[in-house]
């Protein structure tokens, strides 16, 4: 994977390390949420946003992963 950033990575990043922490004390996560999922157009601008899990694409078959926040998800060994 690539090793360019993101500035949600490390949220993300932080978001997982915390439910690793929280499951070894006996806790049961079964879960977060990532929202948004797919990448949008800015609100305020007319510029495309990839800062998502997932590039948007006419067919739904060719969403690609975001490298670094699907790095960052793998990395975390939660899945």
């Amino acid at each position: 994977m690539s090793k360019t950033t993101n500035k949600f990575a490390p949220e993300v990043g932080d978001l997982l390390r915390e439910v690793t922490i929280a499951r070894s004390l006996g806790l049961p996560v079964e879960g977060v949420s990532l929202y948004p999922i797919l990448d949008h157009p800015c609100w305020d601008e007319d510029r495309y946003c990839p800062t998502n899990l997932l590039a948007r694409s006419e067919n739904v078959a060719d969403l690609i992963a975001f490298p670094p926040l699907a790095e960052t998800i793998l990395e975390a060994n939660l899945v």
